[in-house]
C-alpha cells in the first residue's frame, strides 16, 4: 500500500501508487468511507485496534461500521542526499537519479510554499527547512515537487527525485510582496509617520497612505489567491488513490472580520466578529474538495515562538499593550490554519522555531491510519432549496486514554454530482496535460532532448513510444488499419509558468506488416517545441486517442544551455541501439521509422552484448591559432547511483568540422558483460584551451538492459 504525501509550505505532498485498490475518501449514495488517525498520550500511532474500539457519528446519530482496516505506509528509510556542491567544472554536473518504477514510488510530495501568505523573514526560515527537509528526511520511493502559491497552473509540473533540482528551485523562492509584510510582527499602531496610531495593519505594510481597511481587504484578496492555489492542487491529486496529504505553510489565513485594534476578548466573553463571507465560502468548498479527494491538511506556522509576553489572550496589568494586540493579531492569521487541519483530520503544528522539525511531525504522522465506511440514510443526498447539505462526520474511540482525528463531513452530494460535468476531449487533453503525474490508460515512454541548428532557433525534440495495444485502430478498405490521435505539448521554465504550447494531430496509417509490428513493439512519433530563452523547462506531452478517448501523458526536465556566454556546453545525448542506423529520428516530426522502437531512442531498453551509438552536440569549444581544439571525452556508466565503469579520457577526433561553436560527436559502445538493470551513461567533455573554472561540461542519458 503507497502513501502519498504533500508538503505544503502552504505545502503539500502526494503519493503515487498503481493497483491500488481502496479510495480513501468515497462518498456514495451506498457508501461513506472516511480516514481517521489514533494516537496515545505520548502521540505515537495506535495501530491494533479493532471496529467495535470505533464509534462513527453522522449528524450526532450513530452508523453502523462495514468497512474496516489498517493502512501503513513509508518505509522508514532515511535517503541520504548530499548538500548541493560547487556549481563549476565536473563537480557541479549533476547525476542522472534513478528513475523511479510505478511500483517503488512510496511517497510524493509537492512542497508548496505560500509565497502569497508568507513575510520576508519567514520565506528565509521556510528555504532552510525545506533544505533540510529535502537533504535529511527524503525515504527511497520518494518524488518531491516544490510549488508556490502565486505559480500559476504550472506549478504542478516539478516531481523529481532529483536533490540537485529541487536545491535550484529553493533557491528560487522569493519573497512576495502580497498578503503579508516585510515582517511576520509589524509595530503595533502602525509605522511611526505611516499609519494613525488607531488604524494598524494586519496584513503588513504596502503603501504610505494606505488605512487598515484597505490592508485588511488586500490581505483578503491574496488569501482567495492562495486559497485557489490550493484548491488547483487539491484537484490535480483527486484522481490519484490513496491517503494524500497536504502540509500548508502560510501565516495569512485569517477568516474572521474585525481589525487589530478591535476588542480583545475576554475569559468572561468579548465581541465576536463575522465571518469573511468570500473567504469562509472558499474555505468551506475547499474542505469538501479535500475530503473528496482523500487529501489531509497539515498546516504550520512557521512563525515559530512568538516574541512577545504569554497571556491569556487579554491585556493584563502586568502585561504591555502592544503584546495583547500582536498575540490577537497572530491568532486572528491562525483561524483558517486551525479550521484546515481540524476539518480534514490533520494537524497545526505552531510554536516551533525549527521548520524541519515542524515537517518532519507532519510527514511522521502519515505513517498509517484506518480505513472505516458506513453505508448512509438516503435522506443524505437529498438536497434543500437546491443546495446539498453538509453533513458533519465524528470518529470517536471507546478506549481510554486515546485520540482520534479524523474528518469534519462533506456536503451531500455523491462524488460523481461533486464531479460536474464530464469533461470533453480538448478538457481531457488539457487536464492531462497540466496534471502533477505522468497518468492515462496510454502507455507513452517520453525522451526530450536539446538541439541547437546551425541556424535559427534552439529547439526540444521529443521522441515518443506509444504502446499501439492502448489505440484503438479501425480497419480500412483494402486490409490497412487507421488510428487519429491528438497531441498537446508544453514547456514549464523555471518558475513553473507555462512558456509555450502546440497541438497536433497525426493519423496513423498501418499496412497488415506494420500495425503487427506496431502492436508488438509499439508506434515511435517525434514533435518538436521551440525555446525562447536558455533554463530549466519540464516538458509535458499529453496523447488522446480520438476513438476510445482514452489519455496518455509524460514528462521530463530538461536544461537547455546558455550558449551566448562562450562557456562550455552540451546538448543532449542521442543513445540507440546500432541497428537502428536506418532510423529517421533526425528528419522533421512525425513518425520515427525505428527497427526497434524499444532500443531506439524514445525509450533506450537493450539486450546484453548490445551495440549502441551515441550522438552529441559541442558549444562554445576553444580553439588554436590552427583552428585545433583541445577537446577530452570520459565515459561513465552509473547503476543505481554505484559507479560501475569509468573509461579512460579519450582526445576527441573532429577532423573535418571547421566551427568551433558547434561541433558534433559520438562513439559506439558494446554492453558486453553487463547485467540486466537500470543505467546512467554520463559524459564528461573536458576542454583543455578553456579557462580552468569552464573547462568540464557534463551530460546524461539513463538505458536499460533486460533480458
Amino acid at each position: 500500500m503507497v502513501r502519498k504525501v504533500v508538503v505544503f509550505v502552504l505545502a503539500c505532498a502526494a503519493a503515487l501508487a498503481q493497483g491500488l485498490g481502496q479510495t480513501v475518501i468515497r462518498v456514495e449514495v451506498n457508501l461513506v468511507q472516511v480516514d481517521a488517525v489514533v494516537t496515545d498520550s505520548k502521540n505515537n500511532h495506535v495501530s491494533n485496534l479493532k471496529a467495535g474500539d470505533f464509534v462513527v457519528l453522522q449528524d450526532g446519530k450513530a452508523q453502523t461500521i462495514t468497512n474496516f482496516s489498517y493502512v501503513t505506509t513509508g518505509n522508514g528509510t532515511v535517503l541520504a542526499i548530499s548538500p548541493p556542491g560547487p556549481r563549476t567544472g565536473v563537480a557541479a554536473a549533476p547525476l542522472a537519479p534513478a528513475a523511479l518504477k510505478p511500483a517503488d514510488v512510496r511517497r510524493m510530495f509537492a512542497l508548496v510554499v505560500d509565497d502569497l501568505g508568507l513575510s520576508f523573514e519567514s520565506m528565509a526560515h521556510v528555504r532552510d527547512g525545506l533544505r533540510k527537509f529535502v537533504h535529511q528526511q527524503m525515504e527511497p520511493g520518494d518524488m518531491v515537487a516544490i510549488i508556490r502559491t502565486s505559480g500559476g497552473s504550472g506549478v504542478l509540473q516539478q516531481f523529481t527525485t532529483d536533490g540537485s533540482l529541487l536545491d535550484a528551485a529553493i533557491d528560487h523562492l522569493k519573497f512576495v510582496y502580497g498578503g503579508v509584510g516585510v515582517n511576520s510582527f509589524e509595530p503595533v499602531g502602525g509605522l511611526t509617520g505611516v499609519y494613525p496610531a488607531s488604524r494598524s495593519s494586519l496584513a503588513g505594510v504596502f503603501a504610505a497612505d494606505a488605512d487598515a481597511a484597505d490592508t485588511q481587504l488586500r490581505g483578503e484578496t491574496f488569501l482567495t489567491g492562495s486559497l485557489g492555489a490550493l484548491r488547483y492542487v487539491i484537484d490535480g491529486l483527486r484522481d490519484l488513490p490513496g491517503r494524500k496529504s497536504v502540509v500548508l505553510f502560510s501565516e495569512n489565513m485569517k477568516i474572521f472580520q474585525g481589525l487589530a485594534d478591535d476588542p480583545i476578548p475576554t475569559a468572561g466573553g468579548g465581541p465576536s466578529f463575522p465571518p469573511i463571507p468570500s473567504v469562509v465560502g472558499a474555505m468551506r468548498r475547499l474542505m469538501d474538495a479535500a475530503n473528496r479527494a482523500s487529501v489531509v491538511i497539515y498546516t504550520i506556522d512557521p512563525r515559530g515562538v512568538p516574541p512577545f509576553l504569554p497571556g491569556p489572550g487579554r491585556i493584563g496589568a502586568t502585561r504591555p499593550a502592544a503584546d495583547g494586540q500582536r498575540e490577537k493579531r497572530m491568532q486572528d492569521s491562525q483561524q483558517g490554519l486551525v479550521m484546515l487541519a481540524e476539518d480534514t483530520g490533520g494537524l497545526f503544528i505552531h510554536d516551533d522555531n525549527r521548520i524541519d522539525d515542524a515537517i518532519h511531525q507532519a510527514v511522521a504522522d502519515t505513517a498509517g491510519y484506518y480505513l472505516i465506511g458506513y453505508r448512509p440514510d438516503k435522506a443524505t443526498f437529498d438536497a434543500k432549496s437546491g443546495e446539498p447539505v453538509f453533513h458533519h462526520i465524528q470518529v470517536r474511540v471507546t478506549r481510554a486514554g486515546l485520540h482520534v482525528r479524523s474528518r469534519s463531513g462533506f456536503f451531500g452530494e455523491s462524488d460523481t454530482e461533486a464531479q460536474g460535468a464530464p469533461r470533453n476531449g480538448h478538457d481531457e487533453l488539457m487536464h492531462a496535460l497540466t496534471s502533477p503525474f505522468s497518468s492515462g490508460s496510454v502507455d507513452l515512454k517520453l525522451t526530450t532532448l536539446f538541439h541547437q541548428p546551425p541556424s535559427g532557433p534552439a529547439y526540444l525534440s521529443a521522441v515518443m513510444r506509444i504502446d499501439a495495444n492502448n489505440i484503438k485502430f479501425v480497419e480500412q478498405p483494402g486490409g490497412g488499419q487507421k488510428a487519429t490521435v491528438d497531441v498537446a505539448a508544453m514547456t514549464f521554465g523555471e518558475g513553473g509558468r507555462p512558456v509555450d504550447r502546440s497541438d497536433r494531430r497525426f493519423d496513423i496509417d498501418l499496412d497488415a506488416a506494420q500495425y503487427a509490428a506496431a502492436h508488438a513493439k509499439g508506434i515511435v512519433y517525434r514533435i518538436d517545441q521551440p525555446l525562447q530563452r536558455p533554463g530549466p523547462y519540464q516538458f509535458r506531452v499529453a496523447l488522446r486517442d480520438e476513438a476510445s478517448g482514452r489519455l496518455g501523458s509524460a514528462s521530463q526536465f530538461v536544461t537547455a544551455p546558455d550558449l551566448a556566454n562562450g562557456r562550455l556546453a552540451l546538448s543532449s545525448i542521442l543513445l540507440r541501439e546500432n541497428a537502428q542506423n536506418g532510423s529517421d529520428v533526425n528528419r522533421p516530426e512525425g513518425r520515427v521509422t525505428d527497427a526497434d522502437p524499444a532500443a531506439g531512442a524514445a525509450e533506450r531498453v537493450f539486450s546484453p552484448g548490445a551495440a549502441l551509438s551515441y550522438q552529441y552536440q559541442i558549444f562554445n569549444a576553444q580553439a588554436d591559432a590552427a583552428g585545433k581544439t583541445g577537446l577530452q571525452v570520459e565515459i561513465r556508466i552509473f547503476r543505481d547511483g554505484s559507479l560501475v565503469y569509468q573509461g579512460q579520457p579519450m582526445t576527441l577526433d573532429l577532423a573535418g568540422q571547421t566551427t568551433p561553436k558547434r561541433l558534433l560527436a559520438g562513439g559506439d559502445m558494446v554492453l558486453s558483460k553487463i547485467p540486466p538493470g537500470d543505467y546512467v551513461l554520463r559524459l564528461i567533455v573536458v576542454d583543455k584551451l578553456a579557462k580552468q573554472k569552464y573547462q568540464a561540461a557534463s551530460q546524461w542519458m539513463d538505458f536499460a538492459i533486460r533480458q
